[in-house]
């Protein structure tokens, strides 16, 4: 009930103002799960709430910081009410404060509130635009975590997300975006592979958006006709010193649960194994013997 509740935004909203101007007649039991209870409704309330700008909701957030996300379910309640308000602008303005402690809860996360909160930063980002290049920086040094997740949908949104934000680095943030680009082409290329056509398709399209940001146009055209391994063979031609650590990346996607991303995983490592040194090549065989 709560759940379909929270997901309707005009409801939501008369409900959270009118819960606003009430809250403080509320007489909730004294006790640590009473307040986050308490908590979460003002932050909510305060978020609804047109009168209350941006800068005013981050001091009463920063000023009242609660471990909201102690409790799973109401942290999961919450979590709905915020993909719901995010869906304003006004509001997404609002939400951006909370984004820094929700990227750092979202990899310990259980899945389904994974799916939510990359849902908020999607109606987040997508509101702001280019509009603060730091946080998409935090974003595109995390998300690459959740390629592997067990949930497609995660998988799914999290490659999506990736490639949205990676085009909103300014000229600041440039440099550790692209160093952030590039430890991404190796899941990338595998989730090509990924059973979930969707996932595939979404891994597919951000490669070729990293390929742009990196300036790559040696690249492009490959990418553009889907010619996979062609791609990887001109990234390991144009990348030579990288290709042990290409290989290092590879490596765990030999355990993958997909048949088809372990089978990309061993075609990489081939492929990659060509622009070893001596050195790099007995290490890896090493690696195999143990396997």
């Amino acid at each position: 009930m709560w759940e379909a509740l929270l997901s309707q935004p005009l409801i939501l909203v008369k409900v959270l103002r009118e819960l606003r101007r009430n809250l403080q007649h509320l007489q909730l039991r004294i006790g640590s799960r009473f307040c986050r209870v308490k908590f979460c409704i003002r932050l909510l309330a305060l978020l609804a709430c047109s009168d209350v700008t941006p800068e005013e909701f981050a001091g009463v957030y920063n000023r009242e910081k609660f471990p909201w996300c102690q409790n799973v379910v109401l942290f999961s309640l919450t979590l709905t009410g915020l993909i719901t308000l995010s869906q304003s602008p006004d509001t997404a303005k609002k939400i951006l404060v909370l984004l820094p402690d929700l990227i750092y809860m979202l990899q310990t996360a259980h899945s389904k509130n994974r799916k939510k909160m990359l849902l908020i930063f999607r109606n987040v980002m997508g509101h702001l635009k280019k509009k603060d290049s730091s946080t998409a920086l935090q974003l595109a040094e995390n998300l690459p975590q959740l390629f592997d997740d067990v949930s497609s949908q995660v998988r799914e949104l999290s490659i999506c997300l990736f490639k949205e934000v990676i085009q909103m680095a300014d000229w600041k943030h440039q440099r550790q975006m692209r160093k952030n680009v590039q430890g991404s082409l190796v899941p990338l290329v595998l989730h090509m592979s990924d059973e979930t056509e969707s996932v595939a398709k979404a891994s597919h399209e951000a490669f070729c958006v990293a390929a742009k940001v990196l300036k790559w146009k040696w690249l492009s055209h490959h990418v553009q006709a889907l010619e996979r391994w062609r791609t990887v063979e001109r990234l390991l031609e144009h990348d030579r010193s990288r290709a042990e650590e290409y290989v290092r990346q590879s490596m765990p996607y030999l355990q993958h649960a997909q048949v088809t991303v372990r089978m990309a995983a061993v075609r990489f490592i081939g492929l990659a194994a060509r622009y070893l040194n001596d050195s790099s090549k007995d290490t890896l065989q090493e690696i195999f013997k143990g396997e």
